[in-house]
């Protein structure tokens, strides 16, 4: 009995470690996928704070002064602002101050044309949130690698991607995120070092990543 304890001890503490391993690069996963979101959060935040910013305010219109009244404040009829100062017989003004007067109250009850709202600006896109959350940017991505891929394949796979998302947005994706390596064929097509960067969720650890042993001190 003590003898298959003992060989199956071993056994059970590699499987463990796996599973610690495992644990571990799940965890990691899971870390660099909030962090995505986070910053996903805070732009649509910032731009719904701009788009509050520039909503359309309710047409102002002028507060009409007061120019007439009843004398007698308990009158049934008691209403203000009967007469305009193009109403007010001559005798009790002068002519020119009666027309200058009627000139400023036509242009005070002129409304006044709200002002056309300005546009939201909008924030460009980053790359990263592209990266994981288009799909013709991933596919792309995922095809390329690491290694990079000859420029005959990748036209190929171009044709089969256009038919997929359009030739547009292919273009925008290639553009982004690949360059075209060589001075003579056959040309390779490789990912942008951004991208390389960016992509490790993706593809996992480049394949230049040098993992250094811990060194007693």
């Amino acid at each position: 009995m003590a003898k298959r304890a003992t060989a199956s001890a071993p056994k059970e503490a590699a499987c463990l470690e796996d599973v610690v391993e495992n644990l571990a690069t799940e965890v990691n996963t899971l870390s660099q996928r909030i962090e995505v979101l986070t910053a996903a959060i805070d732009d649509a935040r910032q731009e719904i704070e701009t788009a509050l910013r520039h909503l359309p305010r309710e047409q102002w219109v002028p507060t009409q002064p007061l120019k007439s009244m009843p004398r007698d404040p308990l009158a049934e009829d008691f209403g203000v602002n009967r007469n305009d100062p193009a109403g007010i017989p001559a005798s009790s003004c002068e002519s020119n101050v009666c027309k200058k007067q009627a000139v400023a109250s036509r242009a005070e009850a002129t409304t006044i044309a709200p002002s056309k709202p300005r546009p939201a600006s909008r924030k460009k896109a980053r790359l990263d949130l592209k990266l994981y959350f288009e799909s013709a940017y991933a596919d792309f991505v995922r095809f390329i690698g690491y290694g990079g891929k000859p420029l005959k394949e990748v036209q190929t796979f171009v044709r089969e991607l256009e038919k997929k998302h359009g030739r547009d947005k292919v273009k925008e994706v290639g553009d982004a995120v690949a360059v075209i390596e060589g001075r003579s064929e056959p040309y390779t097509v490789r990912l942008k070092d951004e991208v390389r960067r960016l992509a490790t969720q993706m593809l996992g650890r480049p394949p230049e990543a040098e993992v250094r042993p811990d060194h007693d001190a």
